[in-house]
């Protein structure tokens, strides 16, 4: 079964390595691919803090914001490479989300929730207040597109490389959730007791969630950054981080495969309803709550509940028949 799952895996990654090839390099539809990668960073960063530790963040947003003005800023003003940007994105959101969490460590449900609203908020408000660093609500432009020494990097190949980098942070992921650390996070979201009379230090390892979801929304924010060439403060605003945690649910949160899924969804699902406009939001607020009351563990979950009916069923026949 684990061989099964990693050859269509692979089958997966193959055809979507094809696609510039199969859509004959059209830029809507690299357009798309290229969010639903960076959406699926954010939520898989998201899915560590919310699916694991068990812990509700609705600050995404902010950090997702750090990253990509850290990063961009650093490309405009200082003229430095895609690179060292990349790098100093993610240690700029290690650093904001270790202070953090080390002051919202005890805290949990609707508190953790609240504070991270609140967070959130204060970056975009700095975001806009701050118009002498960041542009205000003009927004902060010229942003050079990603490059690597005189090879600049066209939509196609920016495709491939954000694709590349969010296969790498799924294996990181799935190394972590298969490892003593995200064994650790699964009991500490199940019995947080039980798991420190275990020896688990709960406060040291919700800390270290923390800091790896703020990692992962600096490193999309990054990406967005070099990819749309200006930032406006608008764009990361509360329902960003709520879509982002939409993702996780729809998806299945606690899963492997449910935030990347989740992303997808919601990213392609936002263009095809975007005649709506303000009504996007309430269809989507729509379907997490049904979500929730129909799909508590996701689409990711429904799939395995159906396998297991599916495989019970079928030795039920063997039995019989035999």
């Amino acid at each position: 079964m684990k061989k099964k799952r990693w050859l269509t895996g692979m089958a997966v990654v193959l055809a979507l390595f094809l696609l510039p090839v199969l859509t004959g390099q059209n830029y809507y539809l690299l357009h798309i691919g290229i969010m639903c990668c960076i959406f699926a960073i954010l939520a898989m960063g998201l899915n560590m803090l919310q699916g694991y530790t068990g812990l509700v963040s609705i600050g995404q947003a902010g950090f997702y914001a750090l990253g990509a003005y850290g990063s961009g800023l650093l490309a405009v003003k200082l003229g430095i490479s895609f690179v060292v940007c990349l790098l100093v994105a993610i240690l700029l959101t290690a650093v904001v989300g270790l202070l953090l969490g080390l002051t919202t460590v005890r805290l949990y449900g609707g508190y953790l929730a609240l504070v991270t609203i609140g967070f959130g908020s204060i970056v975009q408000l700095l975001a806009v207040n701050m118009t002498g660093l960041t542009g205000g609500g003009e927004g902060l432009l010229g942003i050079p597109p990603a490059a690597f020494g005189s090879l600049v990097l066209s939509t196609t190949h920016y495709f491939y490389l954000v694709l590349a980098i969010t296969i790498v942070l799924f294996l990181v992921t799935v190394n972590l959730v298969n490892s003593k650390f995200g064994r650790a996070l699964v009991a500490i979201r199940e019995q947080k007791i039980a798991a420190n009379m275990m020896g688990i230090d709960v406060a040291r390892y919700r800390l270290l969630a923390f800091v790896i979801a703020a990692c992962f929304s600096g490193i999309g924010g990054c990406f967005y950054t070099f990819f749309a060439g200006s930032l406006f403060p608008d764009y990361f605003n509360l329902p960003q981080s709520v879509l982002i945690l939409i993702m996780v649910t729809l998806g299945g949160a606690g899963t492997l495969y449910g935030p990347i899924i989740g992303a997808v969804l919601v990213t392609t699902g936002f263009e095809l309803l975007s005649a709506l406009q303000s009504y996007q939001m309430v269809i989507y607020g729509l379907g997490v709550v049904l979500a929730v009351m129909f799909m508590p563990y996701g689409l990711v979950g429904v799939w395995q509940r159906l396998m297991r009916m599916l495989s019970k069923e079928g030795k039920r026949i063997e039995s019989g028949a035999a």
